[in-house]
């Protein structure tokens, strides 16, 4: 009866806590994709993407790298154009 109870009120919890991992782990691969397409051999991608999703007008923005954030800006701007 213990063990029933036990199973009762403890698997939720465990189910949640796996479900918490599962959404890191999906978190934690597209961050390592952002980071993969910072490298130099991806730079026609990244001002492709940043022209496209997150455009900078003016001199400097253009001559500046292009920081991880800039990427996801243009990432969530371009998913939002084509899913709707």
């Amino acid at each position: 009866m213990i063990k029933i109870i036990r199973r009762c009120l403890f698997k939720p919890w465990k189910s949640v806590r796996e479900n918490r991992l599962k959404l890191m782990m999906i978190v934690a691969l597209l961050y390592a994709f952002l980071l993969s397409l910072l490298r130099a051999e991806f730079s026609h991608w990244q001002q492709l993407l940043l022209r496209l999703g997150c455009h900078r007008t003016g001199k400097r923005c253009r001559e500046a790298s292009a920081p991880l954030y800039r990427i996801r800006i243009a990432f969530t701007h371009l998913w939002t154009q084509n899913s709707g």
